[in-house]
C-alpha cells in the first residue's frame, strides 16, 4: 500500500535525520505494513513531497527506536513523542520535483495539502 504523511521541519530535522541513520523510526498512526511506501510531504515552507521511503519494520516501541533526539526542534513534542507505536521509514530517494509540489498535485487531484 502505498501512504502520504506530512512532516514538519520546525518540529523535527528529518533531512539531517536521513543523512546521518537512513532512516527514520516514525510515530505509527496507521496501520502500516513492511514493504508500504511511504511519501513524506514537507509542510511551509517547503511544500512538496520530497521524500519516498519503505516501511522495513512496524509496531516498534519507542523503546527500540533509535536515539534521534539530537533532531528535535521543538523539546515539547518530542516528551509527547515517546508513547506509542513507531515504524521505520527506509529512505530510497529523496526528490526536489516541481511536479511534486503542493499547488501542482492540488490541480492533478490530491483534495487538500496532506495533514498529521
Amino acid at each position: 500500500m502505498n501512504w502520504m504523511i506530512s512532516a514538519n521541519g520546525k518540529m523535527y530535522d528529518y533531512a539531517s535525520s536521513f543523512a546521518t541513520f537512513g532512516f527514520i523510526d516514525w510515530r505509527q498512526r496507521a496501520n502500516y505494513s513492511v514493504g508500504d511506501v511511504v511519501f513524506i510531504y514537507c509542510t511551509k515552507p517547503i511544500k512538496r513531497v520530497m521524500y519516498k521511503c519503505e516501511i522495513v519494520e512496524c509496531d516498534k516501541s519507542f523503546n527500540e527506536c533509535v536515539d534521534d533526539s539530537k533532531f528535535w526542534l521543538d523539546v515539547e513534542e518530542y516528551r509527547k513523542s515517546q508513547h506509542g507505536k513507531y515504524a521505520r521509514l527506509k529512505l530510497v530517494e529523496q526528490v526536489d520535483s516541481p511536479y511534486l509540489g503542493l499547488q501542482y498535485l492540488l490541480d492533478n487531484g490530491l483534495k487538500a495539502a496532506p495533514q498529521g
